[in-house]
């Protein structure tokens, strides 16, 4: 059997067979140091020679201690020059915990020379730290330290902890910047990393978590340790891993999301299969630069990848609604916003997601992933300043609806979506059998587990590509849209997005030609749960009333003359597919409630026994309401701590509601201090100390001090993503004087 036709792990001693029909995945992996063993492992795991696994192993392994003993007798040696990644360690048996990747991302930035640095962006469900790598020449300390004309980039991985290809390339890529090896890269990048943005999932390993991934055998899970798949949660944002995508966006505008995959088994001939943001309301030049010169550079035929002898194709599988018959076209998947890669093309910014091929080794998965990731960061610097160019156009067309107006012909909101025919492609894969069904036959080995695939023989099908979605369903896009008070938890899930929010300032009446109502036809609730929600999809019409309204002070206002205009039109439509009423963050404010605007605005839904009447409302003009009627928020939720105490010593003055700046003053006996906060609001909040992610309610890691001034930093965020500091300054004693008799 030869290679492709046989794709699986070495040492495969094939005991059973089972003829299968999978989905895809993807996982890539990056080359380390001992480059020349590690590629003949590499080879002779996809059979091109006949080496003996263990053999390779063994030299790996001989080599490893001999380079280290030589580098400890050697003087000045760089510790890099030696350090591996524990699975290139490993012989690529194992994958890296979730404490490992934090201790060799810490040993790699204290020896980068100030090229890395490490940030802590969230602490998990489980108790575990999400690292955040800022590389740059040097590392910025924050955005406003970015150099001017330098583009960054956010490459992110394992959100998907199975699919670990992405986390294992970007610890070796991370050596290498520390090394000095992408000085180059630095002069025009700043690169934020986050190697493993699922740890809690990463670290709950089993066997045959991918039925198409053979190795290495123990992986971690696809959902958070909260059961939440973060790669559907980039709208609703209630993964504690999510809300932490989304404040690096917040925060570092990176002009990309790249997203490290494998795929879910997609029975083809290439490397990775690849997409960009694919939802209709994406900018139409960024999308059309996004999925055309942009990937031909960072993935295609011009592409690192490419110069490595590897071929990438757009991301599909074979069949309408997985199929799996060739003859009805190669399909992408949703272009839903809950998709991080969706998410950010909606945010006018470039999106490239990266699958890599399942069924290949682990070693090779690991190269691809790489190749992908590091043609990416190339891409990118090749075309800095055209893609700066692109970015500031779509949002200066967002901004400049303020001005312009409402296009009735080009600002419209896709409610939801069909997949069309973009274009016809080559996709490399295998002969298939009468049904139109690939033939494809899994392999066991003497444990029971599956270890390859066996294909027939290769055969190249051009078939036509559904890439391409059309809106299904749109409204006009309103100028402002109004949200009533008690819609609170709807703003702050905005709010956390980065969309700008007002209020109105005074009562303010609004004439019957220039504002709508929802009425609401059908609620059409779900009746099983998905992602922790009974979802909604609303059917309705919206309607001018008879009569001129007075919104009251309070009122919530939303402006689509801002970057994300367009994202907050889509979250505020109350049939968008994905918005905020679809994902149930309306539901306590859908009555009637006495006093409200919308108690003169009511529904009878078809399939509802009770009245309806939404606290949204859509404005067509911004000349509707006077500028001087609206302010600006800074936020709408609970940021304030509750208490604060240390493990030692006494805060002065004592914790008190409205005080934000404390004293302790410790002996020299004590080098460390453990503080507790305990936010007010225990729901939404969550509060870091000292930089590290913490619990509400729960001593700190420990604060280490130096004799004289430390000061400490508490930060309370609230549900709207808006923040609230609190210092403590620790003054520690010197040593005691010693005096001779």
């Amino acid at each position: 059997m030869t290679w492709p036709a046989f794709r699986g792990r070495a040492g495969c001693s094939f005991i059973e067979s089972e003829r299968t029909d999978t989905k895809e995945v993807m996982s890539d992996i990056a080359s380390g140091d001992h480059e020349e063993l590690r590629q003949a492992s590499i080879a002779q795991m996809k059979g091109e020679r006949g080496y003996n696994y263990m053999k390779v192993l063994l030299t790996v392994v001989l080599a490893v201690v001999i380079t280290m003993g030589f580098s400890c007798a050697s003087l000045g040696a760089n510790p890099l020059d030696t350090l591996l990644t524990p699975a290139e360690a490993s012989g690529w048996a194992r994958t890296t915990t979730s404490q490992e990747v934090i201790d060799f991302c810490v040993q790699v930035a204290a020896q980068s020379e100030g090229r890395i640095r490490i940030e802590y962006i969230a602490r998990t469900a489980q108790g575990r730290l999400i690292p955040l790598l800022i590389i740059g020449k040097p590392a910025p300390a924050g955005p406003a330290d970015v150099a001017q004309g330098k583009a960054v980039v956010l490459v992110n991985c394992n959100i998907h902890s199975g699919e670990v290809e992405g986390k294992e390339a970007m610890l070796i890529f991370a050596r290498e910047v520390a090394q000095g090896k992408h000085d180059d890269l630095l002069e025009d990048l700043v690169v934020l990393l986050v190697p493993n943005m699922n740890p809690d999932g990463n670290d709950s390993l089993a066997k045959n978590r991918i039925s198409s991934q053979f190795t290495p055998k123990l992986v971690g899970t696809r959902t958070t340790g909260e059961g939440y798949n973060v790669n559907r949660d980039m709208t609703k944002l209630d993964s504690i891993e999510g809300r932490a995508v989304v404040s690096i966006m917040n925060k570092w505008d990176p002009v990309i999301f790249i997203d490290a995959h494998a795929t879910n088994g997609s029975f083809m001939r290439h490397a990775v299969s690849y997409n960009w943001g694919l939802h209709p309301n994406t900018d139409a030049d960024l999308m059309e630069y996004n999925r055309g010169r942009f990937s031909e550079i960072a993935i295609g035929s011009q592409s690192y990848l490419a110069s490595k002898g590897k071929v990438a194709v757009p991301y599909g599988n074979f069949g309408l609604n997985y199929s799996g018959i060739v003859a009805e076209g190669w399909v992408t998947f949703e272009d839903y916003p809950r998709y991080t890669t969706n998410y950010a093309g909606l945010r006018n910014r470039l999106a490239m997601l990266l699958e890599c091929y399942s069924y290949d080794p682990f070693p090779v998965r690991v190269d691809t992933q790489y190749e992908c990731i590091y043609g990416a960061l190339l891409a990118v610097q090749k075309d800095k300043d055209t893609i700066a160019g692109l970015i500031r156009q779509a949002d200066e067309r967002s901004v400049a609806r303020a001005s312009n107006g409402i296009d009735q012909a080009r600002d419209l909101v896709a409610l939801d979506s069909r997949l069309e025919v973009l274009e016809t492609l080559t996709v490399m894969s295998y002969e298939h059998d009468d049904a139109g069904k690939l033939i494809a036959t899994r392999l066991k080995d003497a444990e029971g587990d599956y270890c390859a695939v066996e294909f027939a023989g290769e055969r190249d099908y051009v078939v036509d590509y559904y890439g391409k979605f059309v809106p299904s369903g749109t409204e006009v896009m309103g100028a402002y849209y109004l949200v009533e008070a008690d819609g609170l938890a709807g703003v702050e899930l905005l709010m956390r997005h980065g969309v700008k929010v007002s209020k109105l300032e005074r009562d303010t009446p609004i004439d019957a030609g220039l504002f709508q109502w929802y009425d609401v036809e059908k609620v059409n609730r779900a009746t099983r749960v998905y992602e922790g929600h009974f979802m909604n999809k609303l059917e309705g019409t919206w309607r001018s009333p008879a009569e001129p309204q007075v919104f009251p002070q309070g009122t919530f206002v939303i402006s689509t003359a801002q970057p994300l205009g367009a994202f907050a039109a889509l979250m505020l439509e109350p049939a968008s597919v994905d918005g905020a009423t679809s994902w149930n963050y309306f539901d306590s404010a859908m009555q009637a409630k006495a006093g409200t605007v919308r108690a003169n605005f009511t529904s009878t839904p078809s399939d509802s026994a009770a009245a309806v009447a939404l606290p949204i409302f859509k404005v067509s003009s911004f000349d509707a309401i006077p500028a001087e009627n609206i302010v600006v928020v800074d936020k709408v939720s609970d940021t304030a701590l509750a208490a604060l105490t240390s493990n030692y010593g006494v805060l002065s003055p004592h914790f008190q509601s409205g005080v934000h700046e404390y004293a302790v003053h410790v002996p020299h006996s004590v080098d460390s201090v453990k503080l507790m906060a305990i936010v007010r609001d225990k729901v939404g909040a969550t509060v870091s100390i000292d930089g590290i992610p913490a619990v509400s309610g729960k001593e700190s890691d420990a604060v280490g001090l130096s004799v004289g001034l430390n000061t400490v930093v508490v930060v309370v965020t609230g549900a709207d993503g808006n923040t609230e500091t609190y210092t403590v300054r620790i003054t520690r004693d010197g040593p005691a004087a010693f005096n001779c008799p």
